[in-house]
Parts: C-alpha cells; structure tokens; sequence
C-alpha cells in the first residue's frame, strides 16, 4: 500500500481519464483520414461559436453523410455519460435530449468538458494519424 494512497487503489486525475478514454475511441476509428481530422478540429470551434448543443446537432445531421462524424459524437457522447461527468447514468439516451433537459450549470458543465475532452481526443488522433 502506498503511503496516502487508496489502498492499492490508483487514483487517476480527470486528465488521465479524458486521456485514457480519448486514447481508447481513438483507437476505435480505425483509419483516420485528413478530412476526418477536419471535421475533429472543427468541433471546438463550433461548440465555441455556437454551444454544445448547435454543434452536436450539426454532427448528428452530417453523421448520415459521412461515417466520422458519427464517431467522433459517439465519442464525445460516450464521455459526457461517463462516471464523473455532467450526464452521467444517462446512457441509452439522445445526448441532444440530454442537453435540451439540463439546466444552465449542467449545459456550460458538459460544454467545458467537451472543450477539454477534444483536446486530448484531436491530439491523441493526430498523433495516430501521424504514426501511421
């Protein structure tokens, strides 16, 4: 047991956790084209622009089109319902119902981390992208 610590248990920062997360559904992708990193660098700038829940309904009317923009909400979907985060438990449902339900500290909660989350998942794709 380390002094301090949890038991044997690791306690791992939410940077560790969005970084881990992102690493897994990046490896999910599968090829991860030019265009594909398009799209993934310009979700940030939309969620800025114009909120969480505009951006996530462009990404859900486009996912139709092309297949990354359907993995890249998935994702980011799947990390908003995680444990420690604005819309866990919620798994199963529309994440656009979620934030059309959530109040204001709820919405700019799940904004903020959606911003820090694409962070770790555009550089974590990148970097694949790069390698391979």
């Amino acid at each position: 047991m380390v002094p301090g610590g949890t038991g044997g248990l690791s306690m791992r920062t939410m940077e560790q956790r969005r970084a881990e997360h992102a690493l897994r559904k990046v490896a999910e992708f599968g090829e991860i084209s030019s265009e594909f990193m398009g799209h993934l660098s310009s979700l940030p700038y939309l969620i800025h622009a114009n909120g969480l829940g505009q951006a996530v309904a462009f990404f859900q009317m486009k996912r139709a089109e092309d297949a990354s923009y359907a993995k890249i909400i998935d994702a980011l979907s799947d990390w908003l319902r995680s444990e420690g985060n604005p819309y866990h438990g919620a798994a199963g449902k529309d994440i656009l119902a979620q934030i059309a339900a959530a109040d204001m500290t709820a919405y700019m909660a799940a904004q903020a981390e959606a911003m820090q989350y694409l962070t770790w998942l555009k550089k974590l794709a990148k970097a694949r992208q790069s390698g391979d």
